[in-house]
């Protein structure tokens, strides 16, 4: 088989003097993308849902606790101080700032 090397001009050339059919407009449709869940995926959904709400345990006290932390996290305003995370990691009961 033989392939002959054509030069980027000769294409240009070829396509030279051949009429350009102006591209037909068509109007834009009014509908739009709808998604549409099975019963049973909505079950699903609301089993998911209600699993998620069970599992979570914390008490008010906690549940307080934990979004203060997180606003201060979030204020940039939390600070730890490294002896306590020390003596988390050991397991507690050491007094470290003795």
């Amino acid at each position: 088989m033989k392939i002959n090397s054509i030069s980027s001009s000769n294409m240009v050339e070829s396509y030279k003097g051949k009429p350009v059919k102006p591209v037909q407009k068509t109007e834009q449709s009014a509908k739009s993308d709808t998604v549409e869940l099975s019963e049973d995926a909505k079950s699903f959904a609301a089993v998911i849902r209600d699993v998620k709400d069970k599992l979570d345990t914390r008490t008010e006290g906690e549940q307080k606790h934990f979004e203060d932390v997180a606003s201060r996290i979030e204020n940039g305003t939390y600070s730890v101080d490294g002896t306590d995370v020390i003596d988390k990691m050991l397991g507690g009961g050491f007094d470290i700032k003795a």
